[in-house]
């Protein structure tokens, strides 16, 4: 094995402090490890740091102690990493995905939609009377309510199909390949759900609009305006009823 020198390292590489350290010491180690190290150092997911720190092992494995103590900690660190981001993606309330995630995966799927012409439909769903029921029976049953809805959600929805609470009692389902009649059709199966999940002394229901991305569509934000118009027409109706 030929040992590293300082030399033969490009700086690009972004290496961290970790491997600097054992660089600089008394450690030597050849440039595949070290390859192999700086990408473990940067994997984006706790599956590609489990490969690099497998192949790491053999690559390595006649060299000191120091390099397999660093890459059991950066395979762990890339696990922690993993799973902060999933947390910090998820709404903690219901547990479906949050806001942030809802805009990310709305840019994806309408360049996916686009790219490959196929359908795509959007449906925003939001609580009949939140604030009645947080004033009369408190805000723990309000909370109760917004779970039973997204509960009934992720009973109700195909594989593939996307959930996210947006905020308050304001939820919206990503539905991929899907026409807008499919997406209405899901909007009603949710409405049955949420009457099956009976709370204490409260009948809960919800409105809920769709839109289907048109050819013509530029970007994604006409399709949340038409399926949040949608939503509200149809609030207004209920609300008429």
């Amino acid at each position: 094995m030929t040992p590293v020198q300082l030399a033969d390292f490009e700086p690009r590489w972004g290496e961290t402090s970790e491997i600097r350290e054992l660089r600089e010491g008394e450690v030597t180690f050849g440039l595949s490890t070290l390859t192999l190290l700086n990408q473990l150092a940067r994997a984006r997911s706790a599956d590609e740091a489990q490969r690099l720190a497998s192949s790491l092992r053999t690559v390595a494995m006649d060299t000191a102690p120091e390099v397999h103590s660093l890459v059991d900690a950066l395979e762990e660190r890339a696990a922690v990493l993993e799973q902060q981001r999933r947390l910090a993606g998820r709404d903690e309330l219901t547990g479906v995905a949050n806001r942030r995630v809802f805009n990310e995966s709305l840019r994806r799927e309408v360049a996916r939609a686009q790219r490959s012409n196929k359908p795509l439909s959007l449906l925003m769903l939001d609580l009949d009377g939140l604030k009645r029921i947080n004033d009369d029976f408190g805000h723990p049953l309000g909370d109760a309510a917004i779970q039973a809805l997204a509960n009934a959600a992720i009973s109700a929805v195909r594989d593939g199909d996307q959930i996210f609470r947006l905020g308050g009692d304001e939820f919206a389902v990503l539905l991929p390949e899907a026409e807008g009649n499919e997406a209405a059709i899901v909007g009603e199966r949710i409405r049955r759900r949420l009457r099956d999940q009976p709370l204490p002394g409260l009948s809960v229901e919800v409105s809920f609009g769709h839109a289907q991305l048109q050819p013509d569509a530029l970007d994604e934000q006409s399709l949340v305006e038409q399926a949040d118009r949608a939503l509200y027409r149809n609030k207004r109706a209920r609300a008429g009823a």
